[in-house]
């Protein structure tokens, strides 16, 4: 019996053969004609490493059970092909495996089908920080996955962006700011086979940016000088730049904000600074740095000062920057002045004497200078005589002892000097009368006249002896006896 069979189907007949010698037999027979075996899967699901994987295979025709084998080729690794037709397996490696199955039916007929396999990375969101934004300013950033099978499919998972901001489909996270703060959301991305990753992000929103050094501390020709910028807003870091004029002689300023050196001219400096953030916003504020060389008090001697008469001298100060504001450091000036300050020594001195203390000047930048200085108060005129020794009682053509003694001092108390010498007489009784052998004059010396050699002439039960020098006169002495 041959040929090739046109249809499905059985089909049952009997046939007969016959001999040489026209004996016969017969048999009744079924035929079966079914459709040849075809492998229907001809593509596969792409398979994740670490993931456990399994496909059944599908076969049509021919007469099952089917068995299934691989015919070429390799399975990608970690898959297995069993002979019921499942790929299955976790695979350990990302690519692509061509391979040949084969399934044979169980009239032994067989077919094959080429495959592809495509195992990819596992999906995951490769951004896991966002830059800061800032109120006002546009803002973009493209969210970045890998692995899984493309295309991805971008969505928020919880949480919400800041207000002003939105996610696309494609993963770009863009908008204008409009409120400052700092947000905490979840994103979510999808690849082309339904594998998802997520990840928590945390986009903080600042004010824009602004420089809030306004004004700049003086510097002081050779002395070290470091200022901090200091900027707020926007998105740190800051780099900070000279946008236009010129530092003074010596000074620099980093890309840290720091102005910084010793500056070596005085100068009033105006520049303008610029702070540039790292989300591409930038700035600048106008600064002027005033460079004065050191304060130095110029009033190294002072005028004499005369006890009782006002006095008033101003000290001098060169260099620094005013105002300038004096005080007294150390030591103090005579009894009656003060300094102001201003700077003005001024007062009325009432002790004669030689002075010395020490001024300090600080100018407006907190710069200071210190010089001593020394003054003489000397004693005013003439003006009064007080007793230092009183009289005592004596005897009659016998030295007064101890020996009567005056001074002769200013307004304020201060013994003076003077060329023309102090005489003694006897104020009562107006008949007594000194010893032809008394000395009645004396010079001073500091101030002070001594009578060693005074002597009365007669008995009295009460004296009293009074100083004169010019037209100034001392007070009566206590009374004494003269025996």
């Amino acid at each position: 019996m041959s040929g090739t069979p046109t249809a499905n189907g059985s089909s049952t007949f009997i046939v007969q053969v016959t001999d040489a010698s026209s004996r016969t037999a017969t048999r009744g027979l079924t035929l079966s004609v079914s459709a040849s075996v075809t492998i229907t899967t001809t593509t596969l699901p792409g398979g994740t490493v670490g993931t456990s994987y399994s496909q059944q295979l599908s076969a049509a025709g021919g007469a099952t059970p089917y068995s299934w084998t691989l015919a070429s080729g390799s399975l990608p690794a970690g898959l297995g092909l069993s002979t019921s037709g499942v790929i299955s397996g976790t695979p350990t490696a990302a690519g692509s495996a061509s391979f040949t199955v084969r399934v044979t039916d169980a009239a032994s007929r067989s077919a094959t089908q080429a495959l592809t396999l495509t195992v990819s990375s596992s999906l995951t969101i490769g951004t896991t920080t966002v830059a800061g934004g800032v109120v006002g300013a546009a803002y973009s950033q493209q969210l970045v996955a890998s692995g899984g099978t493309t295309p991805y499919s971008w969505a928020i998972s919880s949480g919400t962006p800041p207000p002003g901001l939105s996610l696309s489909s494609t993963g770009l996270l863009s908008g204008t700011p409009t409120a400052v703060g700092s947000t905490t959301f979840t994103v979510r991305v999808t690849d082309a086979a339904s594998r998802t990753d997520t990840q928590a992000l945390t986009l903080t929103v600042t004010s824009s940016l602004q420089i809030t050094t306004t004004t700049l501390p003086p510097g002081t020709t050779g002395t070290n000088y470091n200022q901090q910028l200091v900027a707020s807003g926007g998105v740190t870091p800051y780099t900070w730049s000279l946008a236009s004029g010129a530092l003074p002689d010596g000074i620099s300023l980093s890309p840290g904000g720091m102005l910084s050196g010793i500056p070596t001219t005085p100068v009033n400096a105006s520049f303008t600074v610029r702070a540039a953030d790292a989300g591409g916003g930038s700035t600048t504020q106008a600064l002027t740095l005033v460079v004065a060389s050191p304060p130095g008090i110029t009033t190294t001697a002072l005028a004499t000062a005369v006890s009782g008469v006002a006095y008033s001298q101003t000290l001098a100060v060169t260099g620094g920057s005013p105002p300038y504001a004096w005080s007294i450091a150390s030591g103090t000036p005579p009894d009656g002045l003060t300094l102001s300050g201003t700077g003005v020594l001024s007062g009325t001195p009432t002790i004669a004497g030689d002075y010395s203390f020490t001024v300090q000047v600080t100018d407006g930048a907190s710069r200071t200078a210190v010089q001593v200085l020394g003054v003489s108060v000397a004693a005013g005129q003439a003006a009064q005589i007080i007793w230092l020794q009183q009289p005592t009682n004596t005897v009659v053509d016998v030295p007064i002892s101890p020996a009567p003694r005056v001074r002769v001092q200013d307004m304020a108390g201060n013994a003076v000097n003077i060329t023309a010498v102090v005489g003694m007489r006897i104020s009562r009784p107006s008949g007594a009368d000194f010893a032809a052998s008394s000395t009645t004059t004396a010079e001073t010396v500091e101030g002070v006249a001594s009578f060693s050699n005074l002597r009365i002439a007669m008995k009295e039960k009460s004296v009293r002896l009074r100083a004169t020098v010019g037209n100034i006169s001392s007070a009566e002495s206590a009374n004494f006896k003269v025996e």
